[in-house]
């Protein structure tokens, strides 16, 4: 690699490891959802926090994309996209406020506005970075980026799980002060990869003419069309995601520390598949970590419905769910997004990228049905519907062709 690509690879590498030791002390999985459920005891409620994360993260992508491909400064666009952070430092002081924490509903309103903020501006980012990201670094650098990132992440991530174990049971820090505190330390990991990532070369390309029938050339590429609908179906874990918790804790009689255990589960689930899929990404190419990694994921409800009906489970047991929560993680960018980059047209790449986070931004809904499933029926019928579309992304992805991906020029 020459200077300035490494310097890219490194800050590249310090924004992706800060940006999920956010998600690991305060997780849309499995953390804030805990925190939903202090301060109310609705269940769609409570699946609105992975709706808001999946949904207000991807779908503002297809809107936009067209307008962020015609930005001659994408970096701009990520720099302004970032005041939207400041949404989890205002929820952070609203955890130490005392009279927000005498009452849960406006909290939890709050709560819900702010987070949807943030997340909807990082959509934004992403938009932005995806574009700029293959001009930074070659495809096969981008590989060995997130395949050591995620490993790093995974591993700081065990670290992690202490920590929220250690939040969550301080006799100091009653609730909701508890989560205030890794409210905290996710926000200070934000700022770091907002640094990183503003220390990024800013080099304006050329505006790219809008076209009406961009979506339209996407979807008639049968593999982008494949991966889409194989990530979806995958993505059917996250109409029981949000309810792991609460089974083991409110069915199960697991204590409520177990979300400490959970968030390790996780990150060994990514360390794991970050390193395995990406030597099978290396060597037999970016399909097969699909397949792979989709195989995995459907055992995350399996575990959690033979445990319901069993009526039992030892932590370590159920800790096996979060462990294919933590491989979809890693497939999401090593295998799903990495398809998106070797199939998309240059100059379509927003296109592609916003078009395919928009679809499976579809996904969003999961978690608010799931909900609503869930008060209809029971965690075992929400379990294995979850697993049902599981199994129909992992058979989708065995039709995924195998794709020759395009190394970019050095960057500059």
């Amino acid at each position: 690699m020459t200077k300035a690509m490494r310097r890219n690879f490194t800050l590249l590498a310090v924004d992706a490891v800060f940006f999920f030791i956010t998600l690991s002390l305060a997780g849309h999985d499995n953390v804030l959802p805990l925190f939903a459920a202090g301060l109310t005891t609705s269940a769609p409620l409570i699946g609105l926090v992975p709706a808001i994360a999946l949904g207000l993260w991807v779908v503002p992508q297809v809107l936009l994309a067209g307008w962020v491909q015609r930005q001659a400064d994408k970096w701009r666009v990520m720099a302004l996209s970032m005041l939207g952070r400041l949404g989890m430092v205002a929820i952070t002081a609203a955890c130490f406020s005392s009279p927000l924490a005498s009452r849960p509903g406006v909290l939890l309103t709050l709560f819900l506005a702010l987070f949807a903020v943030y997340m909807a501006s990082d959509g934004l980012i992403v938009i932005a970075l995806a574009d700029m990201l293959p001009r930074l670094l070659p495809e096969r650098e981008r590989v060995r980026l997130f395949a050591v990132t995620q490993v790093i992440t995974g591993l700081l991530g065990l670290l992690a799980g202490g920590m929220v174990s250690w939040a969550l049971t301080n006799p100091n820090w009653p609730f909701p002060r508890n989560y205030g505190v890794l409210l905290a330390l996710s926000s200070v990991a934000l700022l770091v990869s907002a640094i990183a990532l503003l220390l990024l070369p800013r080099t304006p390309t050329p505006t790219r003419a809008p076209r009406a029938a961009a979506y339209a050339v996407a979807w008639r590429d049968q593999r982008f069309r494949r991966m889409v609908l194989s990530q979806l179906l995958s993505s059917g874990v996250w109409l029981a995601a949000p309810f792991f918790g609460v089974h083991a804790t409110q069915q199960l009689a697991l204590p409520n520390n177990i979300a400490g255990l959970f968030v390790v589960a996780s990150s060994v689930g990514y360390i794991v598949a970050s390193l395995t899929l990406g030597l099978i990404g290396e060597r037999r190419g970016l399909h097969w970590i699909i397949r792979c990694g989709s195989a995995v994921v459907v055992t995350s409800p399996l575990v959690a419905l033979a445990a319901g009906i069993a009526g039992h489970a030892s932590p370590p047991v159920y800790a096996l769910v979060f462990v294919g929560i933590g491989v979809f993680n890693s497939l999401r960018m090593l295998g799903f997004r990495n398809y998106v980059f070797a199939v998309a047209p240059e100059e379509l790449r927003p296109t592609y990228v916003g078009l395919a986070n928009g679809i499976v931004g579809l996904a969003a809904v999961m978690p608010v049905l799931g909900g609503w499933l869930l008060e209809a029926t029971s965690y075992s019928a929400l379990f294995a519907l979850a697993a049902l579309c599981g199994a129909a992304g992992f058979g989708l992805s065995l039709t995924l062709p195998h794709v020759t991906t395009q190394v970019a020029p050095e960057a500059s």
